[in-house]
Formats: structure tokens, C-alpha cells, sequence
């Protein structure tokens, strides 16, 4: 009699995981309508993709014991993973300020939405030090 009854709840144990996960599985995908994209800021991808060119530039000074002095020398030595990380938020160019076959730091500079240097708000510069 009680093997009989723990099987009994092992099945119904079951059968309520089984149902749960359903549950669960529904609710996820009727909330997937509701998902709204969050549109990026300008400053917002300038920084992604300072982050994505910084691993660039990382992966070419392992490569090559010295920092890329021009973005088309980077783009020339190296497959990029993304080509779009060779722009701001603003569709211009980073710049690339090195010591020409010297150690030492690397910076990655977009001039913020006026493209002028220096500035405050969404004009101030954007700038990343390597190492």
C-alpha cells in the first residue's frame, strides 16, 4: 500500500512539473510581444564601440609588440571582428593617438557630437587609454 501510494505522488509530482514548465513556457513567450527595443544613444554606441576597438588594438599590440598608428594599419594587419567599432555614434572616425614605434599608452579619441575637441554634455570628447 504505500509503494503505491508513492508512486501515486511521484506521478502527480511529475504531472505538476510538467504543467508548471507549460505555464512557465507560455507566460515567457506571451510576454515576448511586449519587449520594446531600446534605441541606443549616440554616446551610447560610442562607447560600445571604443570597447570593441580597444580589443582590436589589444589583439594587434600582441601580434605585432607595438600599438597600430592609423586605423587602416589596424584594419590592414588584422581580420576585425566588427568593422563598425572603427566609428563613433556619430558615423566619424576614431582617432589614434600613439607614439610612433614607441611603448607606451594608446588613445582612443571621438570628438563627441560636434566633432570638435574638447566640449561639454553630449559635445565632450570621448577618450580611451591603453594599457
Amino acid at each position: 500500500m504505500y509503494r503505491v501510494r508513492v508512486r501515486i505522488l511521484k506521478r502527480i509530482f511529475s504531472a505538476a512539473v510538467g504543467v508548471c514548465t507549460i505555464v512557465l513556457l507560455v507566460r515567457t513567450i506571451s510576454n515576448c510581444h511586449n519587449y520594446v527595443p531600446v534605441k541606443l544613444t549616440e554616446g551610447d554606441v560610442t562607447y560600445r564601440n571604443l570597447e570593441k576597438l580597444s580589443d582590436e588594438c589589444v589583439r594587434y599590440h600582441r601580434l605585432f609588440n607595438v600599438w597600430p598608428t592609423t586605423l587602416a594599419a589596424l584594419q590592414s594587419a588584422i581580420k576585425l571582428q566588427d568593422t563598425n567599432c572603427l566609428k563613433d555614434g556619430w558615423g566619424r572616425e576614431f582617432i589614434l593617438l600613439t607614439h610612433t614605434n614607441a611603448p607606451g599608452p594608446i588613445w582612443l579619441i571621438s570628438h563627441g557630437a560636434d566633432g570638435l575637441q574638447g566640449g561639454n554634455g553630449s559635445n565632450a570628447d570621448f577618450v580611451m587609454q591603453l594599457p
